[in-house]
């Protein structure tokens, strides 16, 4: 299948992805909490971009947690990039959700309940 191309094989450990129900808190309670305040507020913001703004914040304030590293081969630079909450472990995500409810009442007043609450 891959005769005369060069293939790469990497081996990691796995590690366990954000759970559905971290995904369903973080969209329907964490972004809509925001969303729903900014507009309110008198800004006209989409919930992706709400999405987006909260990565942003959560990244400059935790980069260990949120930036992640791009290597460009050709001149070996070293690029940073804000991760895809999807690439982080459940127990990165419990950690993102700390920092956004931080961040949330330290910015905005706004308390956002755990999950189950």
């Amino acid at each position: 299948m891959f005769s005369g191309e060069t293939v790469t094989i990497s081996i990691e450990k796995f590690k366990r992805r954000r759970s559905s129900y971290q995904n369903r808190w973080y969209f329907g309670v964490a972004v809509e909490y925001i969303y729903q305040y900014l507009n309110e507020t008198g800004n006209q913001i989409s919930k992706d971009d709400t999405h987006g703004l909260i990565k942003v914040a959560i990244a400059k304030r935790y980069p260990q947690l949120m930036l992640g590293e791009i290597v460009i081969e050709s001149s070996g630079e070293v690029l940073k990039r804000i991760k895809s909450t999807t690439e982080l472990t459940t127990t990165d995500f419990m950690a993102y959700k700390e920092a956004i409810q931080e961040w949330a009442v330290n910015t905005f007043g706004l308390d956002i309940p755990d999950p189950n609450t």
